[in-house]
């Protein structure tokens, strides 16, 4: 599998989260608004990745990038859409469209190891800063930080690597093989 592009949300005045982790389906699917997604790019295997803000403990879509079967996009979207760039990809700037997910999502930012990019199958235990948000119809009814707990795992060093990953990935059983793999 080829590095994926991630979704990104940004939370509490902070941008470039990761998600990471979900319990239930994607919180956008562009299928349910008449979009249809082609994977025409090998870094991007469902075909789209979408830009999240929390807002006012509201989840809203900011904007989507996505390929399309054709250059056509319904006008009924808000938002500023662009030409296909050179990979094909067209995208939404500004959506402004309130997510009504319901389910639990668990987002990363800031790398433990500075050399690391992003490859599309991380753990919560490769990141610095680790949260857990619950949300109820798009709003967030419950934050988790699990940020000194995923540095303590680490501390472990009697656990080799592998060890503490799993002992990390047990902390958090509702994402027991719902990890995102983009």
């Amino acid at each position: 599998m080829t590095i994926q592009i991630p979704d990104m949300l940004q939370y509490d005045g902070m941008k470039d989260f990761h998600i990471v982790g979900l319990d239930k389906v994607w919180p956008f699917r562009p299928e349910a608004y008449g979009l249809q997604p082609h994977d025409r790019f090998t870094a991007c295997y469902r075909g789209y990745f979408c830009q999240y803000e929390v807002r006012n403990q509201q989840l809203w879509l900011k904007e989507l990038c996505i390929w399309l079967e054709d250059t056509l996009v319904p006008v009924e979207w808000s938002g500023t859409w662009t030409k296909p760039d050179m990979l094909g990809c067209s995208k939404c700037r500004g959506v402004e469209l309130s997510v009504p997910y319901t389910g639990k999502m668990l987002i990363c930012r800031e790398f433990v190891h500075k050399n690391h990019y992003y490859a599309g199958w991380e753990r919560p235990i490769d990141y610095r800063q680790t949260f857990e948000l619950e949300l109820h119809e798009g709003r967030v009814i419950e934050v988790t930080d699990y940020s000194h707990m995923m540095e303590e795992v680490r501390g472990l060093t009697e656990l080799g690597e592998r060890e503490q990953e799993l002992f990390a990935d047990d902390l958090f059983t509702a994402y027991h093989k719902k990890w995102v793999y983009y």
